[in-house]
């Protein structure tokens, strides 16, 4: 479950929290993609990580490590989520 991750990443008052958090998903996504894609799925975690990722974009306080984890684990789910998020496929390139 990522439920224990869910209040550190809207830690925004200590970045490197959030940072963590960030880093943490995009570690276990991109070693074992299928298995989590499921519980990304079931715990609807794709639409707070976007929005994650477009609050970071057009913050003044920006993280640029963040961002890119964010981006990247956009892109690792992208595909396994365009079919049930055909108007919310706005990921960075």
């Amino acid at each position: 479950s990522f439920k224990p991750f869910l209040p550190l990443l809207h830690c925004t008052q200590i970045p490197v929290i959030q940072l963590w958090a960030v880093w943490a998903i995009h570690h276990v996504c991109s070693t074992d993609r299928a298995r989590y894609i499921r519980i990304m799925r079931e715990e609807k975690l794709y639409d707070l990580i976007q929005k994650l990722y477009f609050d970071q974009i057009s913050s003044d306080h920006c993280d640029k490590s963040t961002i890119q984890l964010l981006n990247s684990i956009l892109h690792l789910l992208e595909p396994y989520y365009s079919n049930n998020h055909k108007n919310s496929s706005a990921v960075a390139s």
